[in-house]
């Protein structure tokens, strides 16, 4: 069995690393420490021109079709060269991928080349102050109003989301169900009615953020 990169994912780390020598100023953490993020707008905007967004997705989904090998270089690649990539991370792996993953035709027609061109950075919330990251425990509640969900719950550590334009919350919609079921995960407009956002600030300077919804209304369609 051959496990080394194939001739075009080498010529596709030379080009990451060279992208990296060009764009990635070796300060470029300094200049961050202040906003307490791990993201740099002018920095994402030059990797959406690439197409380097959610490459791994499908054309029609402004992606390039891509393997998850050629991912997995761009992030090695990234991480050698300490660029950073918080909203990447959230946007393209926790919110876009769930979306390839189990998002309607119509939500992946809207969502995803809006977040390959940049046009839209995505947080995850999970993490609640009860129940850490396990989801059985989580009690944010979801409540069907018809045509649209009512949601009131609070999120803890939730990164990025004082950036985010859109994020992926995971709600109880069925708290008849047994703990593992009945748990539904809801993308929700971050300027919506009813969100507040408390920073947190870690131990390592970074901003985390305590999201509370307080009878958010998130559209069926």
């Amino acid at each position: 069995m051959e496990f080394r990169f194939t001739p075009e994912q080498e010529r596709f780390r030379q080009e990451v690393r060279q992208f990296c020598r060009e764009n990635v100023d070796p300060d470029i953490r300094k200049r961050l420490e202040s906003r307490h993020e791990e993201h740099d707008p002018t920095l994402y905007k030059k990797i959406a021109e690439r197409g380097w967004i959610g490459m791994q997705w499908p054309v029609e989904y402004g992606g390039q079709g891509r393997s998850h090998v050629d991912m997995a270089i761009f992030y090695e690649e990234f991480g050698y060269a300490r660029a950073p990539t918080g909203r990447y991370t959230g946007s393209v792996v926790f919110v876009g991928e769930s979306i390839i993953a189990y998002g309607t035709p119509e939500q992946k027609a809207y969502f995803l080349p809006r977040i390959a061109r940049g046009e839209i950075t995505c947080c995850w919330g999970l993490t609640e102050p009860d129940a850490g990251s396990d989801a059985a425990a989580l009690r944010t509640r979801a409540v069907d109003k018809g045509d649209y969900y009512e949601v009131t719950g609070q999120k803890i550590f939730t990164s990025g989301a004082h950036l985010a334009d859109v994020g992926l919350f995971a709600v109880r919609t069925d708290p008849t169900r047994p703990k593992y079921h009945g748990i539904s995960l809801l993308l929700i407009d971050m300027d919506s009615p009813g969100i507040t956002l408390q920073p947190l600030i870690t131990l390592g300077g970074w901003r985390v953020n305590v999201t509370i919804l307080d009878h958010v209304r998130v559209p069926k369609n």
